[in-house]
């Protein structure tokens, strides 16, 4: 026996066992830090998009509003419009994304996805969708000629108006009371002619 109680056999088996334990809880400690760091991100779900709607060369912004919007890698969250379109400069937040829309291929209705590193929001609660319109065009406008003081009302036919917004009759000389009741005819007031 030694001073310490124990002989040189008995020391090296101590000490290998004791060796031992400390590897299995250095590995048992890792094995809980890599599953505690590796949490998977939540499946996106999209609730709405503001405007649904806007014109066949996009260009005008989106928003988004959701849960889950934000994976664990905030930099993999894209706005998906068909196969291979996406939104360009996109910022977002766990329940909400803006974007730029990208040209569509048809006018027509997509189905609008948000995509992170926990998935895509397809099949995840409702569908959202996103269309787009033709660009209107103007082929006529009665009567052709109205007062200076405007207030003449005026209906316009064309193609693809439906949807239309505003009316100018030249930069910043917007129509007031715009309808339009078919994508071939609106009705506008004429403004005020500086």
């Amino acid at each position: 026996m030694t001073s310490s109680g124990l002989s040189p056999a008995r020391r090296r088996r101590f000490t290998n066992r004791a060796a031992a334990v400390a590897a299995a809880l250095l590995a048992l400690a890792g094995l809980v830090t890599v599953s505690g760091t590796a949490a998977a991100a939540e499946r996106p779900q999209v609730t709405s998009i503001s405007p649904a709607a806007g014109p066949q060369a996009g260009g005008n912004t989106l928003k988004i509003t959701g849960t889950n919007l934000v994976g664990t890698d905030p930099k993999a969250t894209r706005i998906a419009f068909w196969t291979d379109a996406y939104a360009t400069d996109v910022v977002c937040t766990a329940t909400t994304c803006t974007g730029t829309v990208p040209p569509g291929q048809y006018a027509t209705s997509y189905p609008e996805s948000v995509e992170t590193d926990g998935g895509d929001s397809l099949g995840h609660g409702p569908d959202v969708y996103y269309t787009y319109h033709r660009l209107p065009v103007v082929t006529g406008i009665s009567p052709t000629s109205g007062t200076a003081a405007g207030g003449t009302q005026v209906t316009i036919t064309g193609t693809s108006l439906a949807g239309t917004t505003s009316i100018a009759f030249g930069p910043g000389r917007n129509a007031t009371n715009v309808s339009c009741t078919s994508s071939t005819t609106c009705t506008a007031t004429t403004p005020l002619r500086h």
